[in-house]
């Protein structure tokens, strides 16, 4: 082979590998894959009810430098589907940032869960030879909710008076068997209707009124008490 046809080939084949890398490298500008990513995926919080919190999550997404890139987001309560926020954006940064204030509002001590979900794709134009497939991303937020200081105070007056209320009935209870054993052990010495019976007998009528209201009182107490349900 001539030194000069050898050259050529040489020259060629350069050219040909340079051209090649070359339209790699440009495919990379107008058709490279879209990444993205959320921080923090996870995180875990512990707040008072009706007690205010901060969140705040921050998308990365690597687009390619002639391509349009479109998103979308989505945060919502898992337990009862609420979206507290939604929307949709062309990007045109690496990333942006999500700030949310929220509180749960709530009677009782439980845990919520949040999602916030991320979908983003390329939009194909002449320069960006995309099929548009979109990449997905979410991030988890876990809050446990405790009682707020009044719902503390206000737990503890309602134990209070139903505790109370248990240890008045226990001894109107106790009274009531008493006052029914002295009749019982009178009648057997006593004429009836005579005043040690007539005493007796307004002692068992005060103590089963006083046994009946007290019951009444705890119903009410356990009613009101359940239906703030505070462990959730």
């Amino acid at each position: 082979m001539k030194p000069g046809r050898f050259l050529k080939i040489a020259i060629l084949l350069v050219i040909g590998v340079a051209l090649y890398f070359g339209f790699l490298k440009i495919k990379s500008f107008i058709a490279e894959d879209l990444i993205i990513d959320i921080s923090p995926t996870a995180s875990f919080k512990n707040v008072k009810n009706w007690e205010n919190f901060d969140l705040e999550l921050t998308a990365w997404v690597k687009k390619p430098l002639l391509c349009r890139t479109e998103c979308e987001y989505l945060l919502k309560q898992v337990g009862s589907g609420e979206i507290i926020d939604s929307g949709s954006m062309n990007v045109t940064s690496q990333s942006f940032t999500r700030r949310y204030t929220l509180s749960i509002k709530k009677q009782f001590e439980g845990q919520e869960i949040f999602t916030f979900e991320l979908s983003c794709k390329n939009l194909k134009t002449a320069l960006c030879q995309t099929q548009g497939l979109p990449r997905t991303k979410s991030a988890i937020i876990t809050v446990n909710h405790n009682l707020s200081d009044a719902q503390k105070e206000q737990k503890s007056k309602f134990e209070e008076n139903f505790n109370l209320s248990h240890s008045k009935m226990e001894s109107s209870e106790q009274e009531i068997l008493s006052s029914k054993s002295t009749i019982h052990s009178l009648a057997q010495v006593l004429p009836e209707g005579c005043a040690e019976m007539q005493y007796a007998s307004k002692k068992i009528a005060e103590a089963e009124n006083l046994s009946e209201t007290t019951s009444e009182s705890i119903r009410k107490c356990v009613q009101l008490y359940a239906s703030y349900d505070w462990e959730g």
